[in-house]
């Protein structure tokens, strides 16, 4: 596991289990506020894991680039 700074449109973002952001305004409010709490999450090949909302409310405030925690999943047996 490690943490890097990547450019957001390098995510690549599937489908989502959640269709219904939420109040995505306020989490943009809380972002700006107090800033990122928890990264979102990708695997080596730079797919979303976790964190859809996260990355929608960065892209909101403008920003281009993000710090993510990229995950290694083990291989399947």
């Amino acid at each position: 596991m490690s943490v890097r700074m990547v450019k957001i449109e390098e995510i690549k973002i599937g489908d989502r289990f959640r269709t219904d952001l939420g109040d995505i305004d306020y989490l943009v409010w809380a972002i700006k506020t107090f800033g990122l709490i928890y990264r979102p999450i990708v695997t080596k090949d730079m797919i979303l894991s976790d964190g859809f909302r996260r990355i929608t409310a960065l892209k909101k405030l403008g920003l281009e680039e993000m710090e993510v925690v990229v995950f290694e999943y083990p291989e399947a047996a």
